[in-house]
Order: C-alpha cells, then sequence, then structure tokens
C-alpha cells in the first residue's frame, strides 16, 4: 500500500535504535526524506548510511532539542560565515553556507515536533505552557536569520571585481558584530529568564537601525559619483538590509523572553 510519503520529510527523534530506528527506516522505504536525531551523532550517522544504502534518502542532525543553544549556535555559525563570504569573496563558501541553510530549517522542525509533542502529551497549562509556545515562536525567528544569512551570501555570488572597502565594508563589520552580540544577549536572557538583558536588545536594534542608514546614504552617495560601483553597491544594500532583519528576529526573540517571564506581550521595535 503507497502511503503517500513520497518527497515528504520526516523527522525521527532517537531514531538510531529500537522503534525509533525502525520508524526511520520504514520512512526512508515509502520514499520520505527522514531527518535523524540522536544525541551522539556516531549513530545518527550510521543509521543515514543504513537508510542510503538501501536506497533512500536522509541525513543526520545530532543533539537534544532541549538543550540551551541547540539552534542559536548554528544560526550564528551561519552570520559569521555570511561575513567571512563577503570579506574573502569565497564562492565555495558561499555555497556551502546556502546548502546548510536546510540544516537549520530541520532543526527548527525538530524544536517545533517536540513542542507539539509536548502540549499533546503533557497538556501544560500557565508558565508551562507559556514556555512552549515561546520556543515555538523562537524557533521561527531563528530560521529566519539562517535564511538572511543564505540570502547575503547569495547576495555575495553575485558580486564582481574589488572594490567593497569603498562600498561599506567597515559599517557592515560593526553591523555584524552587533547582529552577533544581540543574539547572543537574547539566548543569555531566554536562559536565564533575564527581562531587563532582554529589554537591552531591543535598544541595541535601535543603533543598528541607525547603523543601516548611515550605510544607507554612503552607498548611495558613492554609486552617485562612480556608476561603476553600482551593481556590487545595490548588493550590498541588500546584505546591510538582511543584517538589519536578523537585529528585527533577535528583538521579536527578546519579545518572547518577556512573555515566558512576565506573561506579557510587548513592543520593542
Amino acid at each position: 500500500m503507497d502511503l503517500g510519503l513520497k518527497g515528504k520529510k520526516a523527522i525521527v527523534t532517537g531514531g538510531t535504535r529500537g522503534i525509533g530506528r525502525a520508524i526511520a527506516m520504514k520512512l526512508a522505504s515509502e520514499g520520505a526524506k527522514v531527518v535523524v536525531n540522536d544525541l551522539d551523532p556516531a549513530p545518527a550517522e550510521q543509521t543515514v548510511a543504513d537508510i542510503k544504502a538501501a536506497g533512500g534518502q536522509a541525513l543526520a542532525c545530532a543533539g537534544s532539542v532541549t538543550a540551551d543553544g541547540f539552534a542559536e549556535k548554528f544560526v550564528k555559525t551561519a552570520i559569521d560565515g555570511a561575513m567571512i563570504c563577503l570579506e574573502t569573496g569565497n564562492r565555495g563558501g558561499c555555497d556551502n553556507l546556502i546548502r546548510g541553510d536546510a540544516g537549520i530549517n530541520d532543526k527548527r522542525r525538530l524544536i517545533e515536533q517536540d513542542c507539539l509533542v509536548a502540549i499533546a502529551s503533557q497538556q501544560p497549562v500557565a508558565n508551562d505552557l507559556r514556555d512552549i509556545v515561546a520556543d515555538m515562536r523562537i524557533a521561527t525567528e531563528l530560521e529566519r536569520m539562517g535564511d538572511y544569512a543564505s540570502d547575503i551570501a547569495r547576495c555575495v555570488l553575485g558580486m564582481n571585481g574589488p572594490g567593497i572597502d569603498k562600498l561599506g565594508l567597515a559599517d557592515i563589520r560593526v553591523m555584524v558584530d552587533l547582529c552577533q552580540r544581540m543574539l547572543s544577549d537574547v539566548a543569555r536572557a531566554h536562559r536565564t529568564a533575564d527581562v531587563a538583558l532582554a529589554r537591552s536588545v531591543g535598544a541595541a536594534d535601535d543603533e543598528l537601525d541607525a547603523l543601516l542608514k548611515k550605510l544607507i546614504d554612503a552607498l548611495l552617495a558613492a554609486m552617485r559619483v562612480d556608476a561603476g560601483l553600482v551593481d556590487n553597491g545595490t548588493r550590498m544594500l541588500w546584505i546591510a538590509h538582511n543584517l538589519e532583519r536578523c537585529g528585527d528576529r533577535a528583538t521579536n526573540i527578546a519579545e518572547q523572553v518577556i512573555f515566558r517571564v512576565e506573561g506579557e506581550t510587548t513592543e520593542l521595535n
């Protein structure tokens, strides 16, 4: 009987032994693309190898979806990678970063799946329910930040020739550093339930907005003087825009931290 799974994506937590492994193998045999999650990377990779040997499609995702930093560390790495791509023009690095965005998407789905299972099986209320709802929203915000890093890599692939130093590279570095600090601060606020730290992320977002405006003015002025800078300058504008959006997403996460702790819906932007 055809289960209609061909081309679908399935995430199996604990998918390296016992019933979990059997489910992963069965889903793959029915045509699903399987993400195998386990605390230990070695058995996850082995299960993936077995699925591929049987003609299926799978990838491994190691780590606990409930552990601190499970998602944000991948986003921080992606943002750092985007900056390296911009500074070096490494096309292979850009391609790797773009492909890696699928992994961040999978991690968001893993977190959402665990949250939904918790709601269905534990029927949480009050603070517990707020925690789960906030975590689902935070996972979505982090996934979008990964998308922005991937978009930056695509912009770099479209750039040609030297001259990015004339196009606000130093300001872009400052924006990246600020984005990373905002992400680190909001992750710490989430782990420690620090509302004051979460609110400070909103103030940092104002600083990021000001940097974007400064960069836009400088880029437009440079392109008016030298039409040869228009192609790369336009892409630098998009890169700066993506970084500013990363800041907005970090601010949204800060709002979810406040929601978790105080039960209030707050607009920090």
